[in-house]
C-alpha cells in the first residue's frame, strides 16, 4: 500500500487554508508588533508540524528545524508579507476612488479632544510604514499610478519580514 505524503497535504493545506480563503477582514486590522509576533510564531508552528524534524546523522538523533530553514522549505512568502501586501492593495483600490465613502473615512480626520495616552495606530498609518518600508521615497500618491502601484506590491512581496 502506498503511503501518503503528508508533507505535501499538509502544505498544500496550509496554502490553501491561509492564502487562498484569507478573511477579508484581515486587510483592514491594523496590526500591532504583538499581532505580528503571534502570526508568525503561529505560522512557524504550523509549518514545523507539516514538516517534521531534521534527523542529524552525526548524533543519531531528530532535531527541530531552524526558522531560516522552515521558510526555506516552505517557499513562499511569509504571512506577514501576505498580510502587508493585500493591505497595499486594497488602499490602492480605496485611494482610486472618486467621492467613495472609505476614502472619505480614511482621509478624514476627527475634530475632539484627543484621549489620554498614546494615538492608537490607524490603518492609513499601517499601510504608510508598509510603504516606507518598501520604497523610502514611495508616498500613498503613487496609488493613482496604477503601473508604479503594481511594481510596489511586487517588491513588497519580495521583502521580508514584519509590518511594523
Amino acid at each position: 500500500m502506498v503511503q501518503p505524503n503528508t508533507e505535501k497535504i499538509g502544505y498544500r493545506f496550509y496554502s490553501c487554508r491561509i492564502f487562498s480563503n484569507y478573511p477579508t477582514w484581515i486587510v483592514t486590522w491594523s496590526t500591532t508588533k504583538g499581532d505580528n509576533k503571534k502570526l508568525a510564531i503561529f505560522e512557524r508552528k504550523v509549518l514545523r508540524k507539516i514538516f517534521g524534524p531534521e534527523y542529524n546523522l552525526d548524533l543519531w538523533t531528530f532535531e527541530r528545524r531552524k526558522n531560516e530553514n522552515l521558510y526555506q522549505l516552505y517557499g513562499k512568502p511569509t504571512i506577514l508579507t501576505f498580510i502587508r501586501t493585500k493591505k497595499m492593495e486594497w488602499f490602492g483600490q480605496i485611494w482610486r476612488a472618486e467621492d467613495d465613502i472609505l476614502k472619505k473615512v480614511i482621509t478624514a480626520m476627527i475634530q475632539k479632544k484627543r484621549p489620554l495616552g498614546r494615538p492608537r495606530t490607524r490603518w492609513k498609518y499601517a499601510v504608510k510604514r508598509g510603504i516606507q518600508l518598501v520604497d523610502v521615497n514611495a508616498s500613498i500618491e503613487l496609488a493613482l499610478n496604477r503601473e508604479r502601484w503594481r511594481d510596489l506590491l511586487g517588491a513588497a512581496q519580495a521583502l521580508e519580514g514584519a509590518l511594523s
